[in-house]
């Protein structure tokens, strides 16, 4: 029998659900009712198959999909093997870690050789190289039929700079279902806004829906997860609201600033998102992922849904055996009428409603990596484009097992005809006669409308619309957060990805996304005189005299890029020292507390205050510090602006941790020395604490064991979830395991505190979840939330130094047994993990690219490979690390914008 929600409620703590199983699956799309009476044979021939019979004998291709596709994948993989004699394997991974893995294997170890991908992640790959480019391909496949896709999927899910990077198999439309006979006995129409759809939902919400005698069932499942689609949920019901104008204005930044549209009418859809997430199984769950969504769904608990088509296949396909045929009806999505719009304009109104159907995600599609040998790539393509061939694919997206949704004109233009193919595929698969009819009208109403949303397609697209949006959003919506912080908080975290990646050419990117022309910002590009005209004109009037001007000019030149050169090889001499003294000496004392004091202080109090008390013992040397004692270093995130733990709640777990680490160490609390940042760092001396704060690599790794403090908490003035998950993504936490680990590894002692007690930091070993600590200058910062008041140097300049010291001694030990994996891990993503440049932003400079390691991590291997002055860095640029972290100006100002051009 199915696990039911219901069960687990009884047997589990709130918030439990059981995942969709095998078992409930196997009702739409075991492999067991693939093959039918109404699909294509295996063994057809088309003209597509017929190019590529015995065509990639024993080539070996190795493809990444995520898990909800991995049957059908193998399925059609096995089929094509037969065909063209290659040896396509399939691997998968989860919908939480697909986008991860991806990036990481493209950037790193190059183990796949194709990838399914959402058409919105095109551009933050497709910029660095790391797809192949199709175009030559798929413009001389005629069998392919690339115009008979619809051109929101040709565009958006395939292209970018107008060149295919990604072959379509999926449109990813959302659509509404709905219990038709529910409505129909309230009196009530199926619902054309999101007021009316909310109406419905408060109306059944608490009501008994399945027939169990209980009112304890939902108006409406949708997924809210931030693992998930969840995001992409959000963005559908919050798009009639914000984007009115057509398809060219876009629903995610202003198309001149690049600016969040998050105003009044953003903050109307929060609103109307918020009072949905009340009439839905949230309430009891929590945050739900699309499958147990659409299990809820099929247990009548709920009155509505909301999903792509793929996870609507799976409902309807098991609507007979669950006893809800002949009561479901699909529907486009409700919009917004034009009058709550707060007078913007209602370009494309129908029936007096505002209507922007988002094209979710770009929709997905197969890619080739750039990587690959000609062969492996030959292979690869071919294998999507047997995928995609127009032949079979019809059967394909009827398919419940494949969850793609229709993308072709060809798939939905017959299905109100009884006697097509495509007619009696989705009815093979459980669609009813008036489901289908509705079908066809639902995709050529999203595919076509006027005012249709694109989803956002810039570089790091999935770090803007989940990332920077979701955690602020469920914070909201869970009551812990008011709208004005929650905007406030997704606007500051949205700036950090802009600053990442630069907001010139995520501007262009996003205008030529919607199809608008590029604007020339001028940032960072001076007004020249054409240099062609320029010695055309002296030369018409002075003749061979420019030539010797421009001798003594280019000899110049020269001697004052020699000059630059030098002094630029003597600052990287002295960033490659200083780094190297940053990591193996103190720059400020270590201060310590020993147990038995902090056990007894009650709370978490200043340095200056422990130190009139007598509490504190100074190490003021790396060669005074006492091996005889045991320290352990207390890495925690502050839970407010002006004090790190004003609930005690940090303290507590500190508390709790001693005595497991007294425990796990074999040591007596008087033996125990502890480090904790707010009466280890003097607080009220400014500089000093610098000092202090420039030496936390360097204290980190001192120490012999290395406490990430993280219970839930939440951070008094934001309002936000501090967690273990928010501790790992802030860039000075990263930097202190990195620092501990590149010296003493996983094993001697790394831990969590959290309310679970402590727990080891990576228990497996180090997997994907730990390594994503590597990259330190990803993290996030407040310095960068709060917009570097007065031009202020980032963080991320203070963290140079130590980061390269710290690197140099991973690669002078990078033989050794315990630093060789840490050693593996970063060198084949150097150039991410140490950025020579990045985008610094502040009200007083703009957008500025500002040097940040350069060349010092090429540097620094050549010092300690023994190259000396004579060094390989000559065929280098030679450029040094930013010059705040060696002693430089104290703050940015207009005057030292690089002269670079400004691009991400």
């Amino acid at each position: 029998s199915r696990p039911t929600l219901s069960s687990c409620m009884v047997r589990c703590v709130p918030r439990c659900y059981v995942p969709l199983s095998r078992a409930m699956l196997a009702l739409s799309i075991s492999w067991a009712v693939v093959v039918s009476a109404t699909g294509p044979p295996d063994d057809l021939i088309t003209p597509l198959r017929l190019a590529m019979k015995d065509k990639h004998r024993d080539v070996q291709a190795r493809l990444l999909v995520h898990n909800f596709f991995s049957e059908f994948f193998r399925h059609k993989a096995a089929l094509f093997n037969n065909l063209t004699g290659a040896r396509v394997s399939i691997a998968d991974t989860t919908l939480a870690k697909w986008y991860n893995d991806v990036r990481d294997d493209l950037l790193g170890a190059g183990m796949f050789h194709g990838y399914i991908l959402h058409g919105a992640w095109i551009p933050t790959f497709a910029s660095r190289g790391l797809l192949l480019d199709l175009t030559p391909k798929v413009s001389e496949d005629p069998n392919l039929n690339w115009l008979d896709i619809f051109n929101v999927a040709r565009n958006n899910g395939a292209l970018f700079r107008q060149r295919v990077y990604v072959l379509p198999l999926d449109g990813d439309v959302i659509m509404m279902t709905y219990r038709a006979n529910l409505l129909e006995a309230a009196g009530m129409a199926p619902p054309e806004t999101w007021d009316e759809f909310l109406h419905i939902a408060e109306t059944f919400h608490g009501t008994d829906l399945d027939g169990d005698g209980q009112n304890n069932d939902y108006g409406t499942c949708f997924s809210s997860s931030d693992s998930d689609i969840g995001h992409t949920m959000f963005w559908a019901v919050v798009a009639p609201y914000v984007q009115t104008g057509g398809t060219a204005e876009g629903l995610f930044f202003d198309t001149q600033t690049f600016k969040p549209k998050m105003g009044e009418a953003f903050k109307a859809g929060m609103a109307m998102y918020k009072r949905l997430i009340a009439a839905s199984p949230f309430v009891d769950y929590g945050p739900l992922e699309w499958s147990a969504a659409v299990q809820l769904f099929l247990e009548k608990r709920c009155a509505l849904f909301f999903s792509f088509v793929g996870s609507t296949k799976a409902i309807i396909s098991a609507q007979r055996d669950v006893g809800l045929n002949n009561t479901l009806q699909v529907s486009p999505l409700p919009g917004v009428a034009c009058g709550e719009l707060g007078g913007k304009k209602c370009a494309h109104r129908g029936g007096g409603v505002n209507h922007a159907p988002l094209y979710a995600t770009g929709g997905t599609g197969g890619s080739v990596s750039a990587r690959a040998s000609q062969d492996v790539q030959e292979c690869v393509y071919d294998f999507w484009a047997f995928m995609s061939d127009p032949e079979t694919s019809w059967y394909d997206v009827a398919n419940p097992a494949s969850l793609f949704d229709p993308l072709r004109i060809s798939q939905v233009s017959s299905l109100s005809d009884p006697d097509a193919r495509e007619f009696s595929a989705f009815k093979s698969f459980g669609w009813e006669p008036k489901q289908l009819s509705v079908l066809y009208q639902n995709v050529q109403f999203f595919f076509t409308h006027p005012n249709g949303v694109l989803d956002l397609a810039v570089i790091g697209a999935k770090e803007y619309t989940n990332d920077a949006v979701m955690p602020p959003l469920l914070n909201y919506v869970s009551g812990k957060a008011d709208i004005e912080e929650t905007v406030n908080m997704m606007e500051a975290r949205v700036a950090l990805v802009t600053e990442k990646y630069g907001l010139h050419s995520q501007l262009n990117l996003y205008r030529e996304s919607l199809g608008l022309p590029t604007l020339d910002t001028g940032i960072d590009d001076g007004n020249h005189i054409s240099l062609d005209f320029f010695l055309i004109l002296l030369g018409s009037v002075f003749g061979s005299a420019i030539l010797m001007v421009l001798f003594l000019l280019g000899l110049s030149s020269h001697i004052r890029a020699q000059r630059l050169a030098k002094a630029a090889r003597s600052l990287i001499e002295r960033q490659c020292q200083d780094a190297y003294e940053r990591v193996w000496e103190f720059q400020a004392p270590m201060v310590l507390m020993q147990a038995t004091a902090f056990l007894e202080l009650q709370g978490l109090i200043p340095h200056e205050e422990a130190r009139d008390r007598g509490l504190l013992k100074f190490v003021d040397t790396v060669t005074d510090y006492d091996s005889d004692v045991y320290t352990v270093f207390f890495s925690h995130q502050w839970l407010a602006w002006s004090s790190p733990d004003p609930k005690k709640i940090h303290y507590k777990a500190m508390c709790k941790a001693l005595a497991a680490v007294s425990t796990q160490a074999n040591r007596p609390m008087h033996e125990i020395y502890v480090w904790c940042d707010i009466f280890s760092i003097p607080q009220r001396c400014r500089a000093v604490q610098q000092l202090a704060i420039r030496s936390l690599p360097s204290l980190a790794s001192s120490t012999d064991c290395f406490v990430a403090v993280a219970p839930d908490a939440w951070h008094a003035d934001t309002g936000v979830l501090c967690d273990r998950s928010s501790y790992h993504r802030r860039c000075w936490c990263r930097a202190e395991i990195v620092s501990h680990w590149a010296r003493r590894g996983t094993t001697a002692g790394m831990w969590h505190a959290t309310q679970e007690g402590l727990t080891p930091m990576a228990p497996d070993g180090l997997t994907d979840a730990f390594l994503e600590n590597v990259d330190v200058m990803g993290g996030l910062l407040s310095c960068c939330a709060r917009g570097h008041e007065n031009g202020i140097p980032c963080d991320r300049e203070e963290l140079v130094l130590p980061m390269l010291g710290v690197y140099g001694e991973i690669y002078a030990n990078r033989n050794m047994p315990n630093i060789e994996p840490v050693h593996g891990a970063m060198e084949s993503r150097l150039d991410s993990i140490f950025p020579p440049s990045f985008v610094y932003y502040s009200a007083c400079t703009g957008p500025v690219l500002e040097p940040l390691f350069g060349d010092l991590i090429y540097a620094m291997r050549d010092r300690l490979n023994g190259y000396g002055k004579k060094s390989r860095m000559s065929i280098f640029s030679s450029r040094p690390g930013s010059t705040k972290a060696g002693g430089g100006p104290a703050a940015h100002t207009r005057s030292v914008r690089s002269g670079s051009s400004f691009s991400s």
